[in-house]
């Protein structure tokens, strides 16, 4: 049967599944890259068609991603832009350097997608025989690249690099992002476990490009570099005199490339890691002939979904931030802080195995008000043991557990602060709904 809506072509994607849920997580058998390259080659490997750029990290990919693709845009280049998860539409994960497709041709796609798997299956030695849904996402990313005359794509990896669904393509260039310590279960339990999966992504003969980096992550990435004969540059070596600054209209971004360019640049997003990401883009952009001063011209008015995003509700300054590790979660912290101070309110929600502890000690050092809600309902979180754990980090603080997002919302403007939401992409999508839905803000 055909697909006829967007909506129809969602649940056709979310009906693959990973189907042997009694594995354990750090076997990763959904994830095989085998089972990948079966599925591309049996599509007939869209992929192969594109110029790609890959990234990996804990922290920034999908802004830096966004950021790269904007700028291969303004060079002219069509440019496919993949992104996981997304904040509050799925469209937000397959897009033209940040456009939405047309949804008769998601549709038109969906269904060529749904022909070609007639007859698919996976040998049994790779696990479940039907694509997983992050498989699936990905081939019909690459198929709407490829059938609509993309020459170039950004890709962001989903979990960790070396064994994700990404990393079956001949990419141009790799880039790592900031490396922190999350999904412990499945990437290992130090920075240095997690930074070898992450940098498998690094191809031979590639050029490869790496965000500032804790010395134990940045040692794994440059070996990996070196023993794949590519090209490594880094941003601390190559990116000279960086100055950021937070203003009520955004960063001001001041930084000059070892090569000798300067930039002084007054951003739309706030936050120095945004600014170090926009510093990445344009040092990536530069080594690889494809920055322009119209693309430069955009990344300063470029507001990206859910990255430190400013609103108002009622003339209540409501910002969203999907930062959900300990330093991205602390660099939100300090932009919020040096605007707001500290008379705010912060809604928190966060997905089992992140840092929980560490975001918290810095939330709850900065703010007085506190209200831990639920972060949606497709990955696991015990909000009751994150209620738990801040109150035994401070008892003095007004914190609240408030599982529905909406009564969370309406308790804090109660309180008429400023409100900080963060944590997850699955609270502030769910927030941003509640916004548009109950308060008629277009977000």
């Amino acid at each position: 049967m055909a697909l006829n809506t967007f909506n129809e072509v969602v649940n056709y994607l979310d009906s693959f599944s990973y189907s042997d849920k009694s594995k354990a997580p750090g076997i990763i058998r959904e994830n095989r890259l085998e089972r990948m390259e079966n599925l591309l080659k049996w599509i007939k490997n869209p992929e192969k068609d594109l110029k790609i750029i890959h990234l990996a990290g804990s922290k920034g990919k999908g802004s830096t991603a966004t950021y790269l693709a904007i700028l291969l845009k303004n060079k002219g280049y069509k440019t496919g832009l993949y992104l996981s998860p997304h904040v509050s539409d799925y469209r937000e994960r397959f897009t033209l350097a940040g456009r939405f497709f047309d949804d008769d041709f998601l549709i038109e796609t969906a269904n060529l997608l749904k022909n070609l798997l007639i007859g698919f299956t996976n040998p049994a030695e790779y696990g479940s025989p039907l694509p997983s849904t992050f498989e699936i996402y990905t081939a019909y990313a690459y198929l709407l690249f490829k059938e609509s005359g993309c020459t170039h794509a950004v890709i962001e990896t989903g979990i960790g690099g070396r064994l994700d669904a990404t990393n079956t393509t001949n990419s141009i260039a790799s880039v790592i992002l900031p490396i922190e310590l999350e999904h412990t279960s499945i990437l290992g339990d130090t920075i240095e476990k997690i930074a070898y999966e992450k940098s498998k992504i690094i191809k031979e003969h590639q050029v490869v490009f790496s965000a500032s980096q804790a010395t134990e992550a940045l040692n794994v990435i440059k070996t990996e570099a070196v023993n794949n004969n590519s090209k490594f540059y880094y941003f601390d070596d190559e990116i000279i005199n960086f100055h950021s600054e937070t203003l009520i209209k955004g960063e001001h971004l001041k930084f000059q490339l070892k090569a000798g360019s300067s930039f002084d640049l007054q951003l739309s997003v706030f936050g120095r890691k945004q600014a170090e990401n926009i510093a990445l883009a344009i040092l990536i952009a530069s080594k690889l002939n494809f920055l322009t001063a119209c693309g430069i011209n955009e990344l300063q008015r470029i507001i990206i979904k859910g990255r430190f995003m400013p609103l108002k509700i009622n003339n209540v300054p409501v910002v969203i931030d999907v930062a959900h590790t300990k330093n991205s979660i602390l660099s939100t912290a300090s932009t919020f802080y040096s605007i707001y101070k500290n008379d705010v309110t912060v809604i928190f929600g966060a997905l089992e195995g992140k840092d929980v502890t560490h975001m918290l000690e810095t939330l709850i050092s900065n703010f007085d008000n506190l209200i831990i809600s639920q972060p949606g309902t497709f990955k696991k979180s015990n909000i009751e043991d994150i209620y738990s754990s801040a109150l035994k980090l401070n008892t003095e603080k007004n914190i609240l557990l408030i599982k529905d997002n909406k009564d969370a919302l309406d308790t804090a403007l109660k309180l008429n602060k400023p409100i900080l939401i963060t944590g997850s992409f699955y609270l502030a999508g769910p927030m941003l709904d509640i916004m548009e839905e109950h308060y008629g803000i277009k977000c």
